[in-house]
């Protein structure tokens, strides 16, 4: 397939759009009592607002297909937003309003810390929480919320998944460095990553191959000359990439202006999925890059339930489809299955239904494990290759790995060990 775009309409779509449209329904979900009204928080502004903004539309669009089939229980469902700005503490705040008003339904947690501050809200509230974005494993483990579900893939499951088409795709490239926000999620991410490409190089091709020490930079950042300057200098000829969001657009100009694309034969994203190419444009490598990603909505054989999503998506923006939309939408999904399952609006009782629910998702069959709330769904790995004068991309080679594959066990109260 062959996608044309433009970085900076595809941020002001994403982040202007969408956003706005969503806020202006805020105030009719105060409003009437005859709604199923649903909290979604999301940071919608900043570094990460595109990520946000497009998770949030999935909600929408999801939604809107509820509603136009009758609703929940007979009621419709109404959209109560708020952007947490990606903040521990503007997460709290919004979240004590949301659930302070009577919800009892929460979509969010696309970073880990925000989702840590809405989890702690959730006992005293009586409140569900369908994390859609976090993917710190301790989440799942020593952090485990009775009354939370993470819905996307978590850490180990996703950079297993990517680790793993390695060996296959860049069978010799064997010495490897990463550049990680020094948070813990770079930190994790890139220990889990390097962990299983070890393995993977060992398993499939019988070969070691070298890790230097990560790279950490503050998050966010906007100047990453003195990082690149060490990867200019180490002998490397692979690299994962933790940073996300603008900070990644950002790292990846500079990079290519001081030559690191020469050098480089492989750069992993830690799995933003198709919105890295978009928001990339001409700064995208010309065929090194991968990423993987739950959904990859340019699959020629996608299901009814993703053509359908990828055709709302359309007729309402002419940004290009973006992979995030399949958090949202998933989640809102969850939470309208599990209520009508448990024929109740009682949060104890759709909390029991989530731990069983199991329904076709835009990416194929998606379902909870009982055990520690962890969502089980396809993981795709792909690689772009830029189309010749900067004006687009395409998608060569998916790899598709199986959820059941690639999870640990579970081990809900107790911290992850690999």
């Amino acid at each position: 397939m062959h996608i044309s775009h433009s970085r900076r309409n595809v941020i002001k779509q994403i982040l202007g759009g969408v956003a706005v449209a969503a806020v202006g329904r805020t105030g009719a979900a105060y409003a009437q009592s005859d709604t199923l009204r649903i909290a979604c928080i999301y940071p919608l502004s900043g570094a990460i607002g595109m990520m946000g903004n497009a998770m949030l539309a999935g909600a929408k669009i999801a939604a809107d297909e509820i509603n136009r089939s009758g609703g929940v229980l007979n009621k419709k469902i109404e959209l109560v937003i708020r952007d947490d700005k990606a903040s521990p503490a503007e997460a709290a705040l919004v979240a004590r309003e949301t659930l302070g008003s009577g919800i009892k339904f929460v979509l969010g947690g696309l970073l880990t810390a925000p989702s840590m501050a809405v989890n702690g809200l959730l006992q005293e509230n009586n409140a569900v929480f369908l994390q859609t974005g976090a993917q710190v494993m301790g989440l799942t483990h020593e952090n485990f919320n009775p009354n939370a579900f993470r819905l996307n893939v978590n850490a180990y499951m996703a950079q297993s998944a990517g680790a793993m088409a390695m060996p296959l795709g860049n069978p010799n490239v064997v010495k490897w460095g990463s550049i990680i926000p020094d948070n813990q999620f770079g930190h994790d991410n890139s220990r889990l990553f390097t962990t299983a490409l070890r393995k993977a190089y060992k398993t499939k091709l019988n070969k070691d191959i070298e890790v230097m020490d990560p790279i950490a930079v503050p998050f966010p950042a906007t100047d990453f000359k003195v990082a690149i300057s060490r990867l200019m200098a180490s002998d490397i000829e692979g690299l994962y990439l933790a940073i996300v969001g603008t900070d990644m657009f950002t790292f990846m100009a500079q990079a290519k202006q001081l030559g690191l694309f020469n050098k480089i034969k492989v750069f992993v994203d830690s799995g933003t999925g198709v919105q890295v190419a978009d928001g990339l444009g001409a700064n995208l490598p010309k065929d090194s890059l991968w990423t993987w990603a739950t959904w990859f909505p340019y699959d020629k054989d996608m299901n009814a339930v993703g053509k359908q999503l990828v055709k709302e998506w359309s007729d309402t923006s002419k940004a290009p489809v973006d992979g995030q939309l399949w958090h949202g939408h998933t989640g809102m999904l969850a939470l309208a299955n599990a209520i009508r399952n448990a024929k109740s609006q009682d949060p104890a009782a759709v909390r029991t239904a989530l731990e069983s629910v199991q329904f076709e998702s835009a990416n194929g069959p998606f379902r909870f494990r009982k055990e520690d709330h962890q969502g089980i769904a396809r993981i795709n790995v792909f690689r772009f290759t830029q189309k010749p004068g900067g004006s687009g991309w395409e998608v060569p080679r998916v790899i598709t790995v199986a959820g059941e594959d690639v999870i640990e066990p579970p081990s809900p109260g107790q911290k992850f060990a690999l």
